[in-house]
C-alpha cells in the first residue's frame, strides 16, 4: 500500500497549521517553497491568511 496520499495530507495540515499560527522560524524550518506551490490550491486557510501570502509570498 502506498502511503503518498496520506503524506500528502499530512504535509497540507502542517503547512495550514504553520502558515497560520506558525512564527518566522517555523516556516523556514517546515515549509519546502516548491512543494507549498504544489499544495497551494489545496490548503485550507482563512482568507486573510491566504491574501496576504498570496500578496508576498506567492505574488
Amino acid at each position: 500500500m502506498s502511503t503518498g496520499g496520506r503524506d500528502r495530507r499530512q504535509r497540507h495540515r502542517l503547512y495550514e497549521i504553520v502558515l497560520r499560527e506558525g512564527r518566522a522560524e517555523d516556516i523556514l524550518t517546515y515549509i519546502d517553497g516548491a512543494l507549498l506551490v504544489d499544495a497551494w490550491p489545496e490548503l485550507v486557510l482563512p482568507a486573510l491568511v491566504r491574501r496576504a501570502w498570496e500578496r508576498t509570498a506567492l505574488g
